[in-house]
């Protein structure tokens, strides 16, 4: 090969080495959409059937990579004592209830961080809901639970720890029907 072959084929892989594609960014493009809290009142509406008008009921409380170990969650924020944890996947993933594990744990840790624990009175934390939001190319059907028992290595009858999460597609007419009321009211 020659010397100036040689030189253009090791250019062409440095490029591509530095020209890197965001696998994420819809995932970016959901937390953006979500980050201000009247968009994020009507997402939570359209989901929850409910019809709240006040933005500022909403505490946004989303975890932030640096701080968390590299995790980071898509959407979270409270209202009425309630924790909703909202995630946008581009690909269907069963670990998602690992993962919500995971998030509501380092979301609750925030929250009693100056409580004790070890005290007699019981301390109140929010209520957890999980979302997932699916608009892959992979069919996913009608609305499915996923749930944390699923990873557990022995089937347990009845396991004493157990989080489940909403997963649907946007092929549902629920999860058109999400969309397109949260377009609307924007």
């Amino acid at each position: 090969m020659s010397k100036r072959k040689r030189k253009s084929a090791v250019g062409r892989a440095e490029n591509q080495k530095r020209v890197r594609a965001n696998v994420h960014y819809k995932d970016t493009v959901f937390r953006m959409l979500f980050r201000e809290k009247k968009q994020l009142l009507g997402l939570y509406n359209a989901v929850s059937g409910r019809n709240y008008e006040n933005p500022e009921k909403l505490d946004i409380v989303m975890l932030e990579s640096a701080v968390y170990l590299g995790m980071r969650n898509d959407v979270a924020f409270i209202i009425d004592m309630r924790l909703y944890l909202f995630e946008h996947q581009s690909t269907v993933n069963k670990n998602m209830p690992l993962r919500f594990l995971q998030y509501v744990s380092a979301e609750y840790e925030k929250i009693i961080v100056s409580k004790n624990l070890h005290r007699r009175t019981l301390i109140k934390i929010p209520a957890p809901h999980f979302v997932v939001f699916y608009n892959g190319m992979e069919k996913c059907g009608e609305r499915q639970e996923l749930r944390l028992s699923a990873a557990y290595e022995v089937e347990e009858e009845n396991p004493e720890l157990e989080l489940s999460c909403g997963f649907s597609g946007s092929d549902t007419s629920k999860e058109r029907s999400v969309c397109e009321s949260v377009c609307v009211n924007r």
